[in-house]
Formats: C-alpha cells, structure tokens, sequence
C-alpha cells in the first residue's frame, strides 16, 4: 500500500546525504522534500521510508503547526506508525526503551486510517 500511496503525498521524494548523518529526513518547514541517506543499508531501507512517509501524513494532516502538535511526540508517534507498516527498526522508541504508548499508537493509526478509509493496516 505505502508503494502506491509514496507519489501521492505532494513530497518530492530523493536519495540524497540528509544533513548531521540522518539515514532520512523530511523538510516539515514547507520545502516539501524527503531526502533518504544513500548510506542507509539495504535491511533497513523500508524501515526508514516507512518512518519518514509517516512523518509526511503528520505534515498532511498539520502543516507547519506539526512540530508543535506533537512536540516530544514526534518521533515516536512516527516510530509507531512505522510499525504499524511493519518495520522492526524503530530507533526513537528503542533509545526510550519501550513500546508504542496508547496515545501514540492511536495517533498513527489516524494517520493510518487518513490514507486507508479510515482502517489501519494493522
């Protein structure tokens, strides 16, 4: 699904070096780019797509209110998502040392649901 779903977004997608050795980041200041890390290795490039298409739908679904509507949660919320899509490389919450909390679970699988109809994937 995230395969058709990538081109839809109004990003322009890139692999090109993010800035402080990121392996991906999204401009969420309205420059409306992704850039994915050449460096990423192989195993884990989905992961970091999927993690930063997340990030996207937050854009989508916030603007440039989307720092500020999830303050700390921003991370993790798309760490969350990121699994929902199936990712088992989840940086931010394996730093925190747990799992997905309720809050952040339910804010993914809105901006799930906001590509799906209304149903999460998983």
């Amino acid at each position: 699904m995230l395969h058709l779903a990538i081109g839809r977004s109004g990003f322009t997608w890139m692999i090109a070096e993010p800035p402080d050795n990121l392996w991906g980041i999204v401009d969420l200041a309205g420059g409306m780019q992704v850039r994915i890390s050449p460096k990423v290795p192989c195993g884990y490039m989905l992961d970091v797509i999927n993690y930063e298409w997340i990030h996207t739908r937050q854009y989508a679904k916030y603007g440039n209110r989307t720092i500020q509507a999830y303050g700390d949660g921003l991370e993790p919320v798309a760490d969350c998502g990121s699994r929902l899509l199936g990712s088992t490389y989840t940086p931010y919450l394996g730093l925190r040392g747990s799992g997905c909390t309720e809050y952040e679970r339910a804010s993914a699988r809105s901006l799930l649901g906001s590509t799906t109809g209304g149903k999460a994937p998983c």
